[in-house]
């Protein structure tokens, strides 16, 4: 029996022949496939590698900053080999069956755009990096103790727990999420599907509140990814021992705003991430604080949220390389299809 090879490899060509048998691999992709890692390494998928992948476990996988989930995982042709237990599964299944909810890590980064503790309470929010279909991600407006996780941490307090569900086809960085009617009404979102784990004391504050993004289960994260409030962490929610940052995972607004709205540019950087720091910079929003319901008052900002995505657009430098050479068109190309890929 042909054992299944380790490692990530390229091929010249696509093969449109992977082997149905339980006992090998495809053996065109077998000849072709030269290894470029140990499977005890993490393996690395970008626009750039190929389309075939064979892995023996145990592997890591990593795909466009997404890490930690000890499964095969292949993002760019029709079948992989799942060696565990010798049956080739087809793209579909396996993101259904694999990943349905372990495709986001420390690295995918929630950026949120929008706060609105007005009205009927919405966020905004986009994501770093690329989410896979059926990606969860989960918030909660209750306050973090400030120990660690696994150490003692844990949120505080009955209110609010919500989770977003990422559309079955995924979703590219930088599009935006909205998530609206978090505090009466049917809470709903332009993308994905949401969902109340908890509805107590539902609705954001306009006093002091914040909002955590997280990874894990329900009222228990082993990771945060995102964080905004309206008053100083101390007040609003502590971020000790979590993680986060503020300026780049972590945004304050000023204290007591009802509602708050990025008002920057969204196609101005060479990549979304790159986003962070211009978002998370207070310069760069609209605020509104005062009696009655600001959300709707015909005065920026107002809901719904904007829903234009940020986009990564080449640096200037890069076009003035490429102009002599007539290959700005071609740049243009291969950064939409690593965009797609």
């Amino acid at each position: 029996m042909r054992r299944p090879l380790a490692g990530l490899g390229r091929v010249g060509r696509p093969c449109h022949s992977l082997h149905d048998s339980a006992a090998r691999p495809c053996q065109r992709l077998g000849r072709s496939l030269r290894p470029t890692q140990k499977a005890s390494a993490p393996l690395k998928i970008t626009p750039a590698t190929c389309r075939h992948l064979i892995v023996a476990p145990p592997v890591h996988w990593e795909i466009a900053g997404q890490t930690d989930h000890p499964r095969v995982f292949e993002t760019r042709t029709h079948r992989v080999w799942k060696p565990e237990n010798s049956i080739p599964m087809n793209k579909k299944s396996l993101i259904a069956a694999a990943v349905s909810a372990v495709v986001v890590s420390n690295a995918q980064i929630v950026v949120f755009t929008g706060f609105n503790s007005d009205g009927n309470d919405n966020i905004a929010f986009f994501t770093t990096s690329a989410l896979s279909g059926s990606a969860v991600i989960r918030f909660t407006d209750n306050s973090w103790n400030g120990s660690a996780i696994g150490s003692g941490g844990a949120f505080v307090g009955t209110e609010s727990r919500w989770s977003w569900t990422a559309p079955a086809g995924g979703l590219s960085a930088g599009a935006i999420v909205l998530i609206d009617n978090l505090g009466t009404g049917t809470l709903s979102a332009n993308t994905g599907t949401v969902s109340f784990q908890l509805q107590n004391n539902r609705g954001l504050s306009a006093t002091t509140d914040a909002v955590y993004a997280y990874l894990g289960a329900d009222n228990a994260p082993t990771s945060f990814i995102g964080y905004i409030a309206n008053d100083t962490a101390a007040n609003a929610g502590s971020i000790a021992n979590t993680g986060l940052a503020v300026g780049s995972s972590a945004f304050l607004l000023t204290a007591s705003t009802d509602i708050g709205a990025y008002t920057g540019s969204r196609n101005n950087l060479g990549s979304i991430s790159a986003y962070q720091t211009q978002v998370y910079t207070i310069g760069n929003w609209a605020l509104q604080s005062a009696s009655g319901d600001q959300s709707i008052d015909l005065t920026s900002p107002d809901v719904p949220f904007s829903q234009t995505a940020f986009t990564a657009v080449p640096e200037p430098s890069e076009y003035a390389g490429l102009a002599g050479a007539g290959l700005i068109g071609f740049a243009l190309w291969r950064r939409r299809a690593a965009r797609k890929a």
